[in-house]
This record gives structure tokens, C-alpha cells and sequence, in this order.
């Protein structure tokens, strides 16, 4: 017979969307000091394996095709004063494609250092790392504008979407 007694003791806590933490580096062409801040959201990126369909007498046999990583959206809040984080990732944008003269900073065979690795670890209640993954080759697609308002009190924040080679985890 269940009871809320039995449910009680054999609940251990779950796991909780707001316990996370993300370790970025930055290319070494990027100006920044800060290698800690607040991410507000992010998700754990979802991997994808696509099907092949072969036809057989009238049927289709499902086969395992390749696999497809999706863009990785992040919303950063912007709470280190007047160290905006906002510049670095333009910084990193432009060393990938320039504003002006529409070229990048790298020569063919050294574009590679314009991407690095960041970890996601989802905590558990006491800080310690549940599940990891490791993001590789990541590199900015896009950086959202900040937005101001004078009727507003919370913080900056603004998304990134990331591209990213595979990850491991």
C-alpha cells in the first residue's frame, strides 16, 4: 500500500533546473579577464541521429544515418559591471568574420584556434557534478542586442547561439 511515508523516504531530492554550471574559454585573440559569470538559461544540447529508409518488397527498413548536433542557445546575464561580456563574444565574432573589411583573422590552416571547448555540468544539491558534457570546437553564430529600458531593474542579459563540433559526455 503506497503512503506518503513510503513516498518521503525513497524520494531522494530530484535534480533541479537552476543547478548548473558552464566553464568557457575564450580564444586567445580575445581581450578578456573574465572566465567566470552567470549564464541565466541554457539547456544540455540535444543530439540527433538521423534515418536512412531502404525499400523492401513494398516496406521500409529504418537504418542509423548520420549524426546532427543542433545549435546551442544560451542567455548570459550580464552582472560584472563594467566588464560587459557582451564585447568579448564580438571580439571572437570578428576575429571570425571582421565588421568592415568582411575577412577573417586567421590563415587557412589555423581557423581551428578561433574555436575552444566549454563544459556544462548539471549539479546536485550540494554542488557536485551529476551529469557533464563537453562541447568541442564551439563558435559564436550569433549575439543578440542588449536591451534598454529605463522602467526596468534586473540585469542585462543577452543570448548567444553557439555552433559546436560534437561533445563528449
Amino acid at each position: 500500500m503506497a503512503s506518503i511515508t513510503n513516498f518521503i523516504s525513497n524520494f531522494n531530492g530530484g535534480t533541479r533546473k537552476n543547478r548548473f554550471i558552464v566553464t568557457a574559454t575564450w580564444p586567445s585573440d580575445v581581450v578578456s579577464r573574465i572566465t567566470t559569470y552567470h549564464i541565466q538559461s541554457a539547456t544540455m544540447p540535444p543530439s540527433i541521429i538521423g534515418t536512412i529508409a531502404i525499400p523492401y518488397r513494398g516496406r521500409e527498413a529504418y537504418y542509423a544515418g548520420d549524426r546532427q548536433y543542433a545549435p546551442w542557445d544560451i542567455v548570459i546575464l550580464d552582472d560584472t559591471g563594467n566588464k560587459s561580456l557582451w564585447h568579448p563574444f564580438h571580439q571572437w565574432h570578428k576575429l571570425i568574420n571582421k565588421h568592415y573589411e568582411n575577412t577573417h583573422s586567421f590563415s587557412n590552416d589555423s581557423f581551428r584556434s578561433a574555436k575552444t571547448n566549454w563544459i556544462v555540468e548539471h549539479l546536485d544539491l550540494n554542488g557536485n557534478p551529476i551529469k557533464e558534457i563537453e562541447l568541442v570546437g564551439c563558435l559564436p553564430m550569433s549575439v543578440t542586442p542588449i536591451s534598454f529600458n529605463m522602467n526596468s531593474n534586473v540585469y542585462n542579459s543577452f543570448g548567444v547561439r553557439l555552433s559546436y563540433d560534437y561533445f563528449r559526455g
